[in-house]
């Protein structure tokens, strides 16, 4: 949505006096306040605004204030600081001393003679009476300048520039004692303000400039200035330095605005003035006056004539006398002559205008201070033009029959008739087929038809209207056919008509033929063919037969365009497959077929089905088929060939030796650039008790951030971690106090372990890693197994499940998804495995489904999910016994097993899956013993081996894969040079979606974009689908740019993006489409003043030196801030406002602009009632927030959304409340 930029002027009243500062609301959100120039009251206060410091001050911490100064915004310098709470008290300069809440500029304010000064004439760069900019800073004193703590990312605060001038004052911000960092206690003294003294002893100086102007002959000029000092003041305006006088078009030749009327080009030139008072004077800049002399003030028109006609072309210009004028046509200059008069005058007459005329016309309009030229005017000339056109006639059998046409143009014309839009020609019983009347003689039926003339000269042709011919018959006529039935082309499935014109005694019989055998009940006139199919194709004719003989017509044929039934539909298969495109097509043969693969002709692919062996990756792209006959030519929708993935990257970024860690036993996490992980073993000397470390994404930079000792720190980090900010969260499954594990923080950095819970007996010995939720950790223990929770500061550690069944739960990596944890677990009531959720309190637990051995058994891993279906893998069982990966919906129904395992693909899945898009990824222990890694779509499909460990790479791929655009990121449990593990790098090309299409909703009629983001690589090609079925034209894009969408374009999109390695298959992006809602936005103003108290607000549109307010309302306040919004319509582009209120306020009154507030139409019955729904436009489509319930008093009111103010783009709907 577009911003409006407005400017809004806030405004608090004192007695009898406005202090007025100016405010530029930009993108409904950031102001910039500065300070008006013309204060009358000294010190005269403005409302305060928070200062960009939050929460109470660091212990220790003394804050300093330095008002930074300088001729412009972009180079200020400090001129002076104070402490705001240096020990002991008080926010002045020293200890017990009170608070300095005023600084001045050059002058001493009245108010407070003690506060700092700085002496604009100081500056580098200063003029006298220049204006000059000041900024507050608040920053760590403990550093020399707020440059020095932001680089050091200590506590710092600013505020926005002031621009000021020399003889005004500025207060300070302070901070109360108790570390509130508001601008509203200053020590013991009153809430800040800015304010400005009194100017006195000053000479005059200019603050905005008489600005050049450029007008237009009759208009007026006026010139002003804004001029601060000392008052009185005396004026003197200049025209190229000479004193001017109210006189003629001159008035205001000694005040602060020239103005001058009628403007004409003797009043160019450059226009200044003199201003003074008892201390001095001073000259603004020369500003010009532009006066456009002569002026056309009405342009030239177009014309368009019949020949013989005339044409007038006129102007209106204003300027200096006298005007000469002088016309053109076609940029050459005309003289009066035949039929030409009034060249050099306002008006141009041409007389009996012909072809020859036609032309574009201009005039240059002149007088002694310049010349300007008229647009061009085009002349339009119908020639020849016909005047009097042919008639219809009814003419019997043997007579005569006569059409004539009368037209006029340029000599000579020339005639040509036509029957049924065929030239004629004399002889028979045709004359004059070259001439104004053409005549028939002795005619017969089949003359009958349409007649017209098509008249000619050098200057073009035009046709007459048709006139018919009907030859009446006699009473003993055969059937004669007047216009013969014609060829028709249509496309499959299209209607086809034949008609035949049949004249002769009645009553007539018709019979319809296909390629010369009759059609069964095709018996009438016209013939329709409804759906026309291949089998329709022919020639066709009929047979007319009457009581006096039979006529056959001649022949027409039917054919058909190439008309596609079915589309060719995109294929993903595995490298060295056979690969078949095909589509259905009717048409006229023969058909003709032209394969092509990304646009270009694929040689020698002119068969359907287009059959690809051995598919390699030069052939992967987007393919479509061009099919054409003797009638036309159609081409199929596109098709894209892509390749599950064959090639991955793979690169081992550590090899642990032991002293860094060795045999981990669980995944890594990424945040950035950086990884982290667990060893279950290994540290300095070979400690034996793990290690906690980090790495970066390409393998440098590995850091052990602790390597733990044994005993109360815990033994063997295993199990999943957590990451929380810069806190990383986990779990060993020995040591602490009681030998039965820990779980522990430790910050990124490697500092600050700590442990949160060692474990006894009581509690659930040997835990097994943690999942991070909420600010809470959730994880399980082994012995004596039970599911607990532990907040992060290791508070509130509480069980949430006792498995007394024998039970257990199968791992820590946990899924939440509604409100619930879900998980595997093995024994007990979960027999061989099974399905839980339970509520984040442990107060219910339901078992969703119990594995049989059949669908696998012994789960060791958690649960993914996506739409409402859960993934997962069973380490042991299935029709192999060597592991399975299924699917099952979230309520426990659907279960279904994607992949049985069977040795030789991989066995003993122990991983959490990773899900991306359509492709779940995982590893297994097994395939020679050595583990792998696979990739196999949601549906089942597509099963891939990505990587098969052999030793030196690795062994027993470990612990939930983490993938990073198209990269995953790994650890073996063993393997590599040591054998003690690796952590590795697999790089697959095609899994490249980092940023998927985003759920969203939009209004009917509106434009929605759908984006994909991916990495960068070369060669990408899209395919984007609406509920699985290709979108044509849509192969080339990230985007999707869907323009006026309707109710039918409401559901689920998705792409496939591919490269030449493969293909991917992005997550669903639904679109719901919903009514639109009638709204526009207004102004929203913030009033602020002491409930109860009578408030005026005024506006303009415009500043300048007199204030010349309206009045927008007046009300008396409800409470200490409420809204008032401005209805006008159009709002002007720049509105400023001021609040007032008379007498003597409590509290001043004050405004700001919240911003631009949806102000949205209810319309109904009175009395009705109507609830008000919102949705954030980007995010789930069923996330409909209540806003109101709203009844109504009159039938259409509005309702203002305040709520929207600084949130993400919403949308609404109007629900009638019974």
């Amino acid at each position: 949505m577009k911003k409006t930029l407005i400017t809004i002027t806030l405004a608090a009243a004192s007695v009898g006096a406005f202090a007025q500062g100016r405010v530029n609301l930009q993108n409904d959100l950031e102001s910039l306040y500065q300070l008006s120039t013309n204060c009358l009251a000294p010190d005269a206060p403005l409302t305060g605004q928070p200062i960009p410091i939050s929460g109470p001050l660091p212990s220790g911490v003394v804050l300093e204030v330095g008002l930074y100064g300088g001729t412009t915004s972009t180079s200020m310098t400090l001129q002076t600081s104070v402490l705001l709470n240096p020990p002991g008290g008080g926010g002045g300069y020293g200890a017990g001393q009170p608070p300095v809440t005023h600084v001045h500029i050059d002058g001493v304010p009245t108010s407070y003679p003690g506060s700092p000064p700085v002496t604009s004439a100081g500056m580098p760069g200063y003029v006298p009476g220049a204006t000059v900019y000041f900024q507050v800073f608040v920053w760590d004193s403990a550093y020399a300048t707020p440059q020095e703590a932001t680089a050091d990312g200590s506590y710092e605060g600013q505020n926005n520039i002031f621009q000021m001038i020399p003889g005004t004052s500025i207060a300070y911000p302070a901070i109360d004692r108790d570390g509130s960092t508001t601008w509203t206690n200053v020590g013991d003294e009153s809430p800040l303000y800015v304010g400005a003294t009194a100017i006195t002893n000053a000479p005059p100086y200019i603050g905005s400039q008489p600005q050049s102007i450029t007008v237009q002959a009759g208009d007026t000029a006026a010139f002003d200035l804004t001029v601060f000092g000392a008052a009185p003041f005396t004026y003197q305006w200049l025209k190229d330095s000479t004193a001017l006088t109210d006189a003629g078009n001159i008035s205001g030749a000694r005040t602060w605005t020239l103005t001058l009327s009628n403007v004409l080009g003797a009043d160019r030139g450059g226009y200044s003035v003199v201003v003074t008072n008892v201390f001095g004077s001073v000259t603004s800049v020369v500003a010009t006056l532009s006066v456009a002399d002569p002026f056309i003030t009405t342009q030239p028109s177009n014309q368009t004539v019949n020949a013989g006609q005339a044409a007038l072309f006129s102007i209106n210009a204003a300027g200096t006398s006298p005007l000469s004028f002088q016309w053109f046509k076609d940029g050459a200059p005309l003289t009066d002559g035949v039929n030409i008069s009034g060249t050099q005058t306002a008006t141009l007459t041409l007389s009996n205008v012909g072809g020859g005329d036609a032309g574009g016309y201009s005039v240059i309009v002149s007088n002694t201070y310049g010349s300007v030229t008229s647009i061009v005017a085009a002349l339009i000339v119908a020639d020849p033009f016909i005047i009097t056109q042919p008639v219809s006639r009814s003419v019997s059998s043997g007579a005569i029959a006569q059409f004539s046409v009368v037209a006029r143009g340029t000599a000579p014309l020339t005639y040509q008739w036509l029957k049924d839009g065929v030239s004629l020609s004399d002889g028979g019983g045709i004359s004059g087929a070259l001439t104004p009347t053409l005549t028939l003689s002795n005619l017969t039926p089949t003359e009958a038809g349409g007649y017209r003339a098509v008249v000619a000269n050098s200057y073009g042709s035009t046709a007459s209207a048709v006139a018919r011919l009907t030859v009446l018959i006699g009473a003993d006529t055969p059937p004669y056919i007047g216009s013969q039935p014609q060829s028709i082309t249509v496309h499959g499935g299209d209607t086809a008509a034949f008609d035949a014109t049949v004249l002769g005694t009645l009553p007539l019989s018709f019979q319809w033929t296909m390629n010369g055998r009759n059609i069964p009940g095709a018996t009438s006139n016209p013939l329709i063919i409804s759906n026309v199919a291949e089998s329709d194709l022919g020639v066709y004719a009929v047979v007319v037969t009457n009581a006096f003989g039979t006529t056959n017509s001649s022949n027409a044929l039917l054919s058909m365009y190439p008309t596609v039934g079915s589309q060719p539909q995109s294929i993903t298969v595995h490298d060295g497959d056979t690969a078949e495109f095909d589509l259905t097509v009717f048409g006229t043969p023969p058909l003709i077929f032209q394969w092509t693969l990304n646009g270009t002709n694929i040689p020698g692919a002119t068969s359907n089905p287009l059959i690809i062996s051995n598919v390699a990756q030069s052939d992967l792209g987007v393919y479509a088929v061009v099919v054409r006959n003797d009638f036309g030519t159609t081409t199929s929708s596109n098709a894209l060939l892509s390749m599950y993935p064959q090639t991955a990257v793979y690169s081992i970024l550590h090899t642990f030796t032991g002293t860094d860690g060795a045999f981990p036993g669980a995944g890594l996490l990424l945040s950035g650039q950086t990884l982290y992980g667990t060893a279950n073993e290994g540290g300095p000397n070979h400690g034996d008790y793990g290690t906690v470390f980090k790495l970066n994404t390409d393998g440098s930079g590995f850091t052990v951030l602790k390597a733990l000792a044994g005993g109360s720190e815990g033994v063997g980090p295993s199990g999943p971690i957590a990451l929380g900010g810069a806190t990383l969260y986990g779990a060993t499954y020995m040591g602490g106090t009681s030998d039965y594990g820990v779980v522990y923080r430790l910050n990124t950095n490697g500092s600050g372990y700590t442990v949160l819970r060692s474990f006894s007996t009581n509690d659930g010995p040997e835990p097994a890693g943690v999942t991070l939720y909420a600010n809470n950790l959730y994880g399980t223990t082994e012995l004596a197994p039970v599911l607990f929770k532990i907040g992060t500061d290791g508070s509130q550690y509480t069980i949430l499940r006792w498995f007394l069944d024998g039970g257990w739960c199968s791992s820590s990596d946990f899924l939440f998804l509604g409100g619930q944890l879900y998980g595997t677990g093995e024994g007990g009531s979960f027999g061989q495995g099974g399905i839980f959720k339970m509520d984040l309190n442990g107060n219910t637990f339901t078992v969703l489904t119990v594995f049989s051995g059949l669908e696998g058994e012994d789960p060791e891993a958690g649960l993914v999910s996506a739409d409402g279906t859960l993934y997962g893998t069973m380490a042991q069982g299935g029709s192999n016994g060597c592991g399975t990966v299924f699917r099952i919906n979230a309520d426990g129904s659907g279960l279904r097993v994607l992949k049985h395992f069977a040795g030789p693909d991989g066995s003993y899945p122990i991983s959490t899956l990773v899900l991306c898009g359509n492709n779940l990824i995982g590893t297994t222990e097994g395939s020679s013993g050595l583990g792998t890694i696979f990739m196999l779509n949601t549906d089942g499909t597509g099963f891939t081996l990505l990587r098969s460990f052999s030793g030196s790479d690795g062994t027993y791929p470990v612990g939930r894969l983490t993938l990073a655009g198209s990269t995953l990121y790994g650890m073996t449990h063993a393997g590599g040079s040591a054998n003690e593990g690796v952590v590795f790098r697999l790089s697959v090309a095609p899994l490249g979606i980092l940023v998927p299409p985003q759920t969203q909703t939009a209004e009917a009629g509106s434009a929605v974009r759908l984006w994909v983001g991916i990495v960068d690589e070369p060669g990408w090609l899209y395919q984007w689908l609406f509920d699985g079925t290709n979108l044509t034209g849509w192969t080339t894009n990230c985007s999707l740019e869907l323009t006026n969408v309707q109710f039918s374009g409401s559901g689920a999109y998705t792409v496939i993006v591919s490269n030449r390695f493969g293909a991917a298959t992005s997550c669903r992006a639904m679109l719901n489409v919903i009514a639109p809602v009638e709204r526009r936005p207004v102004a929203g103003i913030n009033l602020m003043a002491q409930a109860g108290n009578f408030l005026g607000l005024d506006y303009r549109d415009n500043l300048g030196p007199t204030a010349n307010w309206a009045t927008m309302a007046t009300m008396t306040l409800s409470n200490t801030s409420q809204f008032y919004f401005d209805l006008s319509a159009p709002l002007s582009p720049q509105r400023f406002y001021r609040a007032w209120q008379s007498g003597t306020p409590n509290v001043v009154p004050s405004l700001s602009v919240a911003g631009m507030v949806p102000a949205i139409t209810l319309t109904g019955n009175i009395g009705d009632s109507l609830r008000l729904d919102y949705i954030n436009q980007i995010g789930p489509t069923n996330a409909w927030v209540t806003l109101a319930t709203v009844t109504l008093s009159n039938t259409s009111q509005l309702y203002f959304d305040t709520s929207a103010l600084g949130q993400p783009a919403r949308l609404w709907r109007v629900v009638p409340v019974p």
